[in-house]
């Protein structure tokens, strides 16, 4: 059930908080209630991924584009910035986070991470992956 008590809460979520696209479609569709919430939106669209980035991006949220967005390019990019060591959060998490009125989930270091392998990018969830070393340890 929706809390509109909560209301006030959402409109500033994301307030001094900066979303990084890398798709012009995904900025499109997500910058709009990135905006209702307090947040800014920015699309990338060129630039070197190095050093600079990292400074640069270090504390924004990079959104991870949507599958039916990569091509071999931004595969390219995308596995460069987290080569960097910065981290992704997904698409779904932005508007779960509104709903939530609660921006814990989106906490770059602690809820995505890149998966590098050929297959492509892939989001991982974890707190699951944490909770099953936690179980191992435990035995």
């Amino acid at each position: 059930m929706f809390d509109h008590t909560r209301s006030s809460i959402r409109r500033k979520l994301f307030d001094k908080k900066t979303f990084v696209f890398f798709s012009a479609e995904q900025h499109k569709q997500a910058s709009e209630i990135v905006h209702l919430a307090g947040g800014d939106s920015i699309l990338y669209s060129t630039g070197p991924i190095n050093d600079s980035f990292k400074k640069k991006h270090s504390s924004h949220y990079l959104v991870l584009p949507l599958e039916k967005n990569y091509d071999e390019e931004l595969k390219r990019k995308l596995k460069q910035i987290s080569d960097l060591g910065l981290k992704f959060v997904d698409q779904n998490s932005i508007g779960f986070a509104i709903l939530r009125a609660d921006i814990k989930d989106l906490t770059p270091r602690d809820y995505a991470e890149f998966s590098k392998k050929s297959s492509g990018m892939k989001v991982n969830d974890l707190d699951k992956s944490k909770a099953t070393s936690k179980k191992k340890k435990e035995k």
